[in-house]
Protein backbone atom coordinates (compact mmCIF):
# COMPACT_ATOMS: atom_id res chain seq x y z
CA UNK A 1 0.00 0.00 0.00
CA UNK A 2 2.87 2.33 0.91
CA UNK A 3 4.59 1.49 -2.14
CA UNK A 4 1.36 2.16 -4.26
CA UNK A 5 0.56 5.53 -2.81
CA UNK A 6 3.99 6.85 -3.50
CA UNK A 7 4.06 5.61 -7.24
CA UNK A 8 0.23 7.55 -7.03
CA UNK A 9 2.34 10.32 -5.69
CA UNK A 10 4.72 10.45 -8.36
CA UNK A 11 2.60 10.56 -10.95
CA UNK A 12 0.02 13.30 -9.64
CA UNK A 13 3.55 15.44 -9.12
CA UNK A 14 4.67 14.77 -12.77
CA UNK A 15 1.18 15.37 -14.63
CA UNK A 16 -0.35 18.35 -12.13
CA UNK A 17 -3.09 18.79 -14.59
CA UNK A 18 -4.65 15.36 -13.60
CA UNK A 19 -5.29 16.83 -9.87
CA UNK A 20 -8.01 18.90 -10.37
CA UNK A 21 -9.96 15.73 -12.22
CA UNK A 22 -9.17 13.25 -8.87
CA UNK A 23 -11.76 16.12 -6.99
CA UNK A 24 -14.66 16.79 -9.81
CA UNK A 25 -15.81 13.03 -9.08
CA UNK A 26 -15.57 9.56 -9.65
CA UNK A 27 -12.18 7.60 -11.48
CA UNK A 28 -14.02 5.28 -13.48
CA UNK A 29 -11.92 4.74 -16.41
CA UNK A 30 -10.07 1.45 -17.24
CA UNK A 31 -6.69 2.55 -15.57
CA UNK A 32 -8.61 3.84 -12.06
CA UNK A 33 -10.28 0.98 -12.04
CA UNK A 34 -7.63 -1.24 -12.71
CA UNK A 35 -5.72 0.06 -10.02
CA UNK A 36 -8.61 0.11 -7.39
CA UNK A 37 -8.86 -3.57 -8.30
CA UNK A 38 -5.31 -4.16 -8.07
CA UNK A 39 -4.98 -2.38 -4.16
CA UNK A 40 -8.48 -4.00 -2.82
CA UNK A 41 -7.40 -7.30 -4.25
CA UNK A 42 -4.23 -6.75 -2.27
CA UNK A 43 -5.23 -6.02 1.25
CA UNK A 44 -7.79 -8.20 0.88
CA UNK A 45 -5.10 -10.91 0.29
CA UNK A 46 -3.31 -9.88 3.21
CA UNK A 47 -6.20 -10.77 5.30
CA UNK A 48 -7.94 -7.68 5.47
CA UNK A 49 -11.41 -8.08 6.32
CA UNK A 50 -13.36 -6.45 3.08
CA UNK A 51 -15.10 -3.35 4.77
CA UNK A 52 -11.40 -2.91 6.38
CA UNK A 53 -10.28 -3.06 2.72
CA UNK A 54 -12.35 -1.03 1.22
CA UNK A 55 -11.78 2.27 4.47
CA UNK A 56 -8.46 1.26 3.94
CA UNK A 57 -8.07 1.77 0.29
CA UNK A 58 -10.16 4.59 0.50
CA UNK A 59 -8.01 6.32 3.51
CA UNK A 60 -4.65 6.03 1.56
CA UNK A 61 -6.03 7.14 -1.58
CA UNK A 62 -7.83 9.95 -0.28
CA UNK A 63 -4.55 11.59 1.69
CA UNK A 64 -2.35 10.81 -1.75
CA UNK A 65 -5.35 12.88 -3.52
CA UNK A 66 -5.23 15.71 -0.54
CA UNK A 67 -1.00 15.62 -0.70
CA UNK A 68 -1.19 16.53 -4.17
CA UNK A 69 -4.49 19.19 -4.32
CA UNK A 70 -1.88 20.82 -1.92
CA UNK A 71 1.06 20.53 -3.66
CA UNK A 72 -0.40 21.97 -7.03
CA UNK A 73 -2.74 24.05 -5.26
CA UNK A 74 -2.45 27.56 -3.87
CA UNK A 75 -0.78 25.84 -0.77
CA UNK A 76 2.32 25.02 -2.30
CA UNK A 77 5.27 26.89 -1.08
CA UNK A 78 8.47 27.24 -2.42
CA UNK A 79 11.67 27.57 -0.47
CA UNK A 80 11.29 31.21 -0.51
CA UNK A 81 7.97 31.01 0.42
CA UNK A 82 8.72 29.21 3.44
CA UNK A 83 10.98 31.72 4.62
CA UNK A 84 8.95 34.71 4.06
CA UNK A 85 6.09 33.09 6.14
CA UNK A 86 8.82 31.52 8.59
CA UNK A 87 9.88 35.92 9.35
CA UNK A 88 5.62 36.80 9.19
CA UNK A 89 5.59 34.22 12.10
CA UNK A 90 8.38 35.12 13.79
CA UNK A 91 7.07 38.64 13.59
CA UNK A 92 3.69 37.36 14.92
CA UNK A 93 3.10 39.50 18.94
CA UNK A 94 4.19 37.18 21.67
CA UNK A 95 1.15 37.99 23.43
CA UNK A 96 -1.08 36.82 21.04
CA UNK A 97 0.58 34.44 19.69
CA UNK A 98 3.55 33.15 21.63
CA UNK A 99 3.47 29.31 20.24
CA UNK A 100 3.55 29.72 16.46
CA UNK A 101 6.18 32.57 17.13
CA UNK A 102 8.28 30.13 18.74
CA UNK A 103 8.15 27.59 16.86
CA UNK A 104 8.10 29.44 13.26
CA UNK A 105 10.83 27.42 11.67
CA UNK A 106 9.41 24.58 12.62
CA UNK A 107 6.15 25.25 11.13
CA UNK A 108 7.51 26.43 7.82
CA UNK A 109 10.26 23.84 7.25
CA UNK A 110 9.06 20.69 5.77
CA UNK A 111 8.09 21.41 2.04
CA UNK A 112 5.52 18.59 0.60
CA UNK A 113 7.34 15.44 -0.16
CA UNK A 114 8.78 15.96 3.68
CA UNK A 115 4.93 16.10 5.05
CA UNK A 116 3.99 13.45 2.88
CA UNK A 117 6.77 10.85 3.63
CA UNK A 118 5.61 11.72 7.64
CA UNK A 119 1.98 11.23 7.42
CA UNK A 120 2.22 8.27 5.19
CA UNK A 121 4.58 6.93 7.73
CA UNK A 122 2.24 7.45 10.34
CA UNK A 123 -0.54 6.41 8.53
CA UNK A 124 0.62 3.62 7.12
CA UNK A 125 2.38 2.80 10.79
CA UNK A 126 -1.30 2.63 12.37
CA UNK A 127 -3.20 0.45 9.79
CA UNK A 128 -0.61 -1.99 10.65
CA UNK A 129 -1.78 -1.43 14.00
CA UNK A 130 -4.87 -1.79 12.97
CA UNK A 131 -4.43 -4.93 11.06
CA UNK A 132 -3.09 -6.47 14.18
CA UNK A 133 -5.86 -5.79 16.18
CA UNK A 134 -8.43 -7.33 13.58
CA UNK A 135 -6.48 -10.34 13.21
CA UNK A 136 -6.34 -10.66 17.18
CA UNK A 137 -2.95 -10.23 17.84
Amino acid sequence: MEQGAREFRRVLSAHPALVPALTSGQLLGPNALRAREHALGQLLAQGWAPRTAVHVYLTVTHFVIGSAVLDTGGAARTGPQRAAMMELFSDLSPRTHPVVRRHADLLNSPDGADEFAFGLRVLVSGLGHLHTEEAGG
